[in-house]
C-alpha cells in the first residue's frame, strides 16, 4: 500500500530524484541528472565487499527488484532500458 501511494505522489527526497527523472521531455534521449545517478550507483556497489568477492551486484532495475546478481554494465544497460525500481 505505501509503495502505491510513494509512486502516486511522486515527491522523491531530491538524491532520489535522479534515479526516476530518467527521460527527456521529449523522450529522445536521458536526462544528465540520470545518467549522472547510474553512474554514482555503480561507483558505490563497487565498492561493496560483496560485489569485490564476486564482480556482480544486485540489479535495481524495475524488471529484477533489486533480486538478480549481474555484471555493472549489465546492471546500467537494465536500468537505462528499465528504470529504477519505484520505492528504493
Amino acid at each position: 500500500m505505501w509503495l502505491l501511494l510513494f509512486e502516486q505522489n511522486m515527491n522523491y527526497p531530491p538524491y532520489h530524484r535522479r534515479m526516476y527523472n530518467r527521460l527527456l521531455s521529449d523522450c529522445n534521449g536521458y536526462m544528465q541528472e540520470f545518467l549522472n545517478g547510474v553512474n554514482q550507483f555503480d561507483k558505490f556497489a563497487q565498492r561493496q565487499t560483496k560485489f569485490q568477492n564476486g564482480k556482480k551486484y544486485r540489479c535495481l532495475c524495475a524488471k529484477f527488484r533489486n533480486r538478480a546478481y549481474l555484471t555493472p554494465d549489465e546492471v546500467k544497460m537494465h536500468l537505462m532500458y528499465k528504470a529504477f525500481v519505484k520505492g528504493y
